[in-house]
């Protein structure tokens, strides 16, 4: 194992201790912990299933003061996989190092073997202070941007990946999101992050308010590489309880050589029998738009699709205050592969979770689902004290 680095020693436990010590300007404290563990299937070296576990022990600790204008937060897992032929696989590597654009490495690792890796994860650390009609978060957050739920092609800092099994579990910028708000219905927000040796990666604003009886926004994204200019929308249709909204992104990219838009139109409705329906429609400026001419280049400002052309859905139904049920899938309208991700979650009590859930990938051989993935099935047991 190489050598602790102590910058990374700051950053794990320095500025935490920190932060918890900071009584004075911090009046309320309040600490959480939870557990997640997935049992994990990947098919190895020789087509056949094989199980793996991972497990997040996540402790979060929030702090405000008694007049709720500063607040703080930091968030630290520890990660850990274990199988011994996990460890031994491909898929595994690109697990073991990862290398976020951030100014440092929030992994650190604590041990590994031929059976497995445990380590350290600082998922987010800021502080906020806010002052009359304006806040300031600065520090390791998620800064949301567009209105798509399955996709969101104007979000250059936290895309919404549909495949994921948990789509809410994103790696976070450095950055200063500071909001100014206009009026009751309307904000101007400004942003800009932070990626390796500290340099400036991307910076723009997003302006959203309520206009025409819907909300909208509009956002501008730069760096070096590429310029994105975005629009949004929101409205419940006819006041029929259907909400609608759609999302279109401009993008001139440099780095790709590429002037292309991006977009999502979808819909989102709940029946009165705890039936819960969202459809969208993704087209992507960058995909392929013929056959077997997928470039896995295209990988590139959070776009996780190869083909042009793409319907999802997601169907949730509580079957009982105890027992949901979901269903997620995706379609490359381009070659007819397909994706479900069927789900099932039980609640044992008030801070416990049992589920199981799957991702079925069907397709052709040189398809994107038939052949970039592979089938994942899980159990999934989270507590929360």
């Amino acid at each position: 194992m190489a050598p602790v680095n102590p910058i990374k020693i700051c950053v794990f436990f320095i500025l935490p201790i920190i932060f918890f010590c900071s009584r004075p300007c911090f009046a309320d404290v309040d600490w959480t912990f939870s557990d997640t563990n997935f049992v994990n299937s990947f098919r190895n070296a020789s087509g056949n299933y094989q199980a793996y576990d991972f497990n997040r022990f996540r402790s979060r600790v929030d702090f405000k003061n008694d007049s709720d204008s500063l607040r703080a937060n930091a968030i630290l897992d520890f990660t850990s996989y274990i199988s011994r032929p996990f460890i031994k696989s491909d898929g595994y590597q690109a697990l073991k190092d990862p290398d976020p654009d951030l100014p440092f490495n929030p992994y650190m690792a604590v041990f590994e073997s031929d059976d497995a890796l445990g380590r350290f994860y600082l998922y987010r650390l800021n502080a906020e202070a806010g002052l009359g009609d304006s806040h300031l978060v600065f520090g390791l957050q998620r800064i949301p941007f567009g209105v798509g739920r399955m996709w969101n092609p104007t979000d250059t800092f936290n895309p919404i990946d549909a495949l994921s099994v948990e789509p809410q579990e994103r790696l976070g910028v450095f950055a200063a999101n500071y909001t100014q708000h206009l009026g009751p219905f309307s904000s101007l927000q400004l942003v800009s992050n932070l990626k390796k040796k500290g340099a400036l990666d991307k910076y723009g604003f997003r302006y959203g308010g309520h206009h025409w009886g819907m909300d909208v926004g509009l956002s501008f994204i730069k760096n070096a590489d590429f310029l994105m200019s975005g629009v949004e929308w929101a409205s419940n249709l006819l006041q029929t309880g259907i909400e609608v909204r759609s999302e279109l992104g401009f993008f001139n990219n440099d780095d790709l050589d590429k002037t292309y838009f991006s977009g999502v139109a979808g819909f989102e409705y709940a029946f009165p029998n705890n039936v819960t329906l969202l459809g969208e429609y993704l087209y992507n400026g960058l995909g392929a738009d013929e056959d077997g001419d997928y470039d896995a280049g295209v990988f590139i400002n959070g776009n996780w699709s190869l083909g042009r052309h793409y319907l999802g859905t997601t169907v949730s139904y509580e079957l009982n205050p105890l027992t949901s049920l979901s269903l997620s899938s995706v379609y490359n309208i381009l070659d007819q592969s397909f994706f479900a991700g069927p789900s099932v979650s039980y609640s044992v009590n008030d801070e416990t979770t049992v589920g199981l859930g799957a991702n079925v990938f069907t397709g052709g051989d040189v398809s994107e689902f038939g052949y970039y993935y592979d089938n994942l099935y899980y159990v999934k047991f989270e507590t929360y004290f």
